[in-house]
């Protein structure tokens, strides 16, 4: 099923319903799909925490209690070690 983003929007709980249902529902922008909608498949080879901030901190912060992950690098390896 495709549908526009305004009936989307209001329609909302009905393609939830259809999509438990096994279906896919694309949402459409000026005729252009831009997202699915489909049922949810857990994942099963996710370690625990994976994605976290702690996974991608800087090499030797693990135990530094004073690291702050909002606080952007200002040393030049670390910047280019980060890709900034």
């Amino acid at each position: 099923m495709e549908i526009n983003v305004q009936d989307a929007k209001s329609q909302l709980s009905k393609l939830l319903a259809a999509v438990e249902q096994g279906g896919t529902v694309t949402i459409c922008r000026n005729g252009k799909p831009v997202a699915d909608l489909r049922p949810h498949v857990p994942s099963t080879c996710r370690a625990p925490g994976w994605g976290s901030a702690v996974h991608m901190r800087p090499e030797g912060t693990d135990d530094d209690p004073n690291y702050d992950p909002t606080i952007p690098p200002t040393d030049e390896q670390t910047m280019r070690d980060w890709g900034l």
